[in-house]
């Protein structure tokens, strides 16, 4: 059981991890998207 717990929580971990990183990717790209808007 602890096993598998702890595993669960590695890849939940993991997958938060990569949520934040998709999210920080997004933001950088429509921050850069505004800037070459407003740059036109």
């Amino acid at each position: 059981l602890r096993i598998a717990s702890d595993s669960d929580s590695a890849s939940a971990s993991v997958n938060l991890h990569f949520l934040r990183d998709s999210t920080c990717i997004l933001e950088v790209m429509e921050l850069l998207l505004l800037e070459q808007l407003t740059w036109k």
